[in-house]
């Protein structure tokens, strides 16, 4: 598809924003977005044997040979210019994120304040590569037999965070606190299928590798520093997290 393989074009934006409600209460707000649609980098054949056999002995003299007789003419220790791949529908890398984030905080005093802080982000990632280093779809050993020669995948995830905290913080000549609560929980989902009809049993053969994961987490923390020379001051602090 004459895509420059390797290219790389990204995006950031942020915004930040302060409001004053009043004199001792405020709201602190940032959002930023950013893209990727980069092309993935060279994928080259460097040989027909792996760490462990090579192509003609795994699949056997008269398979093994056809593959590696289809393959040969692809393999280079040198990286290519240029390549050919057999996707049908062209390689990227493609990322989009969207975070948001909230701080309120209301000062009783000159010396303590109340904030609550909360966060969201958004992603999605998608990414298709093909990994078997030639444009080969197939080849036919034997009249009526064909055997596939495709190994790509075509992998999306989604994900999404969300976080809040409360924190009480104070201070008098000598002594400094911070008390707060801690919650995140989190969730992402992985799907992935692949064309690995190289490794059988047909041509056209896919698989799939999918996944996810979600978590819930919550902690109380507290943190007191307390100021017993000018030159010396000690530090105690804890936390207890739940997952």
């Amino acid at each position: 598809g004459g895509q420059e393989l390797g290219a790389k074009d990204k995006e950031a934006w942020r915004v930040a924003v302060t409001l004053d409600f009043t004199e001792n209460f405020k709201l602190d707000y940032t959002f930023d977005k950013s893209k990727i649609d980069n092309v993935p980098t060279v994928t080259s054949l460097e040989s027909t044997c792996g760490w462990s056999s090579c192509i003609r002995t795994a699949f056997g003299a008269f398979l093994g040979g056809a593959m590696d007789a289809a393959m040969r003419p692809y393999v280079t220790t040198k990286r290519p210019d240029d390549v050919s791949v057999n996707t049908p529908f062209g390689l990227w890398e493609r990322a989009n994120v969207e975070g948001h984030a909230v701080a309120l905080t209301f000062d009783l005093n000159d010396r303590q304040s109340f904030k609550y802080i909360y966060a969201h982000r958004d992603m999605m990632y998608n990414d298709r590569q093909d990994i078997d280093g030639t444009p080969v779809n197939s080849i036919t050993p034997a009249p009526g037999f064909t055997w596939g020669m495709n190994a790509y995948y075509d992998r999306k995830t989604t994900y999404n965070m969300e976080s809040h905290e409360l924190q009480w913080l104070g201070s008098t000549e000598r002594l400094q606190w911070v008390i707060g609560f801690y919650h995140f929980e989190d969730d992402g989902v992985t799907r992935g299928p692949q064309m690995f009809d190289m490794f059988g049993p047909r041509a056209g053969f896919t698989t799939r590798s999918d996944y996810s994961a979600r978590s819930n987490a919550e902690a109380i923390y507290g943190q007191i520093e307390f100021m017993v020379t000018d030159k010396f001051t000690a530090t105690v602090g804890m936390r207890r997290t739940e997952e």
